[in-house]
């Protein structure tokens, strides 16, 4: 086994997939750095700022800048958090919700990209294998 193949496919993958990403949701005002807060939003609008960068593992200044991108384009919003006035909730307005099905249209189109050829065993192989690999990665961190 030679440990430079797998962490040079998984980076070459990960940075096409950022530009191929970006490229198709550019006319939408979002950036590969903030689909995956959109991601999460979709799935827990309203979450803190603190939690949405622990969610991603994305460190809070990236994170920021990400919010700010979109709050510019219209697709997100900031309010004060309910339970911590010095903290902010983060919402997606009804032009973040409208663009939803685009934003998952173009991950599962960037997905049939991958696993073309792949039957589904390969494909379930594959998820699993890639689980696990996060898994370890977050066991390293504690």
């Amino acid at each position: 086994m030679n440990p430079n193949n797998i962490g040079r496919h998984i980076s070459y993958i990960y940075r096409a997939g950022q530009s191929y990403i970006s490229k198709e949701l550019e006319a939408y005002g979002v950036g590969s750095g903030q689909y995956t807060i959109l991601l999460v939003l979709y799935k827990k609008d309203g979450i803190s700022q603190e939690d949405l960068a622990n969610h991603i593992r994305m460190d809070k200044a990236n994170i920021g800048r990400g919010i700010k991108k979109l709050m510019e384009h219209g697709l997100i919003i900031r309010k004060t958090n309910p339970n911590d006035q010095r903290a902010y909730c983060v919402y997606l307005t009804d032009k973040g919700w409208e663009i939803q099905p685009k934003v998952y249209e173009v991950l599962t189109n960037w997905l049939r990209v991958l696993v073309k050829g792949f039957n589904e065993e390969e494909i379930q192989m594959s998820q699993e294998l890639l689980q696990r690999m996060f898994q370890n990665l977050c066991d390293f961190e504690k």
